[in-house]
């Protein structure tokens, strides 16, 4: 059996990186004879706009309104940035070259498709493969991707359909015009197995076509065995080392923005080593620009705690088995919640999950630190693995859907 899987493999993305690595392995564990492999698809124009140009640098990200005006005031203050901290450019692309480094550690495609549009994309996928598996993350999501999107695989490919764990986001159908509604439907009904990562996905699919059968996944890096990452923990404590950090004393790993790195600084300065990844941030001791997306996945493990506003950050804190404080201020509605949000619901963690203000003050902060410090000192790790290994169940429906083409 040929297996391929569509993802967003490409993003310069950790968590994107490290959940199509991880359904990769797993379906090629599981399934011994199958070639499993992950189709190189993604449109030329995304893929040059990741690249860590200085016109990216400087106009990505900086349009309003309906994306044909420029916000002047971003263009500015990326400027200002650009001149007063050049290093910033540098670690942007040292973190781009790290990720092009990531996707050795893919089972790509030997061909690469770069086409924007559906047609040209199932004309030159049809036939190669006897499985198509979509997922996982916010792959379905038609803001990010606008319909007809080549995610939800319209028309004939000459393969049978399975999503796993696919995403919309907080994206509502009820805002689509009816004849985007009918799209949707008819590509989603095409589908022989319909899996999703959260509530607000399953509320899509069950107002979209009313009575089709979907089933609920878990992310995929939930899979991800821990002992599996011990070669790249290696890799990353060198690099801690390197960085001039005692990887053998306590570490907060701090995944956001640089409000999120002054708390952490106001909260464990003199307790912890506090290490940013990702993105940039001037409160911590050091910034990790060139971690490897299997690097990445596996510094949890050296960590005492995280703090992030990330939903991959959580999850691989939560993989490592180490505690994470996730920090959620996306827009939801009564019918569709965050992912953060669903995550935490379903796992029964919502000790770890914080919702509210963003200025970290007054009795705000004092319930923080609290939170913060309590994790800190006393992680619930045998609670983390017990819901993680509940959550892992909801993969084996796909596995046994697939045992059934067989």
């Amino acid at each position: 059996m040929r297996i391929g899987i569509l993802t967003y493999h490409r993003s310069i993305n950790y968590g994107a990186v490290t959940q199509c690595y991880t359904l990769a392995n797993r379906l090629q564990r599981d399934f011994p004879n199958a070639q499993v492999e992950v189709i190189d698809y993604a449109p030329q124009w995304r893929i040059d706009s990741y690249k860590p140009t200085l016109k990216n640098f400087i106009f990505k990200g900086v349009s309003r309104g309906n994306g044909r005006k420029l916000n002047a005031k971003i263009v500015l203050s990326k400027l200002a940035e650009l001149i007063a901290h050049p290093g910033h450019y540098c670690q942007i692309k040292a973190r781009y070259a790290a990720f092009q480094r990531s996707l050795a550690q893919l089972p790509l495609s030997k061909e690469a498709y770069r086409q924007s549009d559906t047609a040209s994309f199932r004309a030159a996928v049809r036939g190669k493969y006897d499985l198509i598996v979509v997922g996982s993350d916010c792959v379905w999501n038609w803001t990010t991707v606008p319909l007809p999107s080549p995610y939800y695989l319209s028309g004939d490919f000459g393969a049978v359909k399975a999503s796993f764990a696919a995403s919309v986001g907080t994206d509502d159908y009820a805002k689509l015009s009816e004849r985007e509604r009918q799209e949707l439907r008819e590509a989603i009904d095409d589908f022989r197995y319909v899996g999703v990562r959260d509530s607000s996905s399953e509320y899509v699919v069950q107002g979209v076509c009313p009575g089709k059968p979907f089933f609920h996944n878990c992310d995929p890096t939930t899979l991800l065995d821990p002992a599996e990452l011990e070669p790249y923990r290696r890799r990353a404590r060198e690099k801690l080392i390197r960085h001039k950090i005692d990887p053998d004393k306590p570490i907060v790993c701090v995944m956001g923005n640089e409000k999120l790195g002054k708390l952490a600084r106001a909260i464990f300065c003199g307790r912890a080593q506090l290490v940013g990844v990702y993105v940039p941030n001037r409160y911590c001791d050091v910034f990790l620009p060139d971690l490897e997306a299997l690097e990445w996945a596996a510094l949890f493990g050296l960590c005492r705690l995280t703090l992030t506003t990330f939903f991959h950050g959580t999850m691989l804190s939560l993989v490592n088995r180490m505690p994470v404080l996730s920090f959620d201020y996306l827009p939801e509605t009564e019918r569709q919640h965050t992912k953060l949000h669903e995550l935490y619901d379903r796992l029964g963690l919502q000790k770890m999950y914080y919702r509210g203000q963003r200025d970290y003050a007054g009795d705000d902060l004092k319930a923080i630190e609290a939170a913060a410090l309590d994790l800190f000192e006393h992680p619930p790790t045998a609670e983390i693995a017990a819901a993680l290994e509940k959550e892992a169940e909801s993969y084996d429906s796909l596995k046994a859907f697939i045992r059934s083409l067989e």
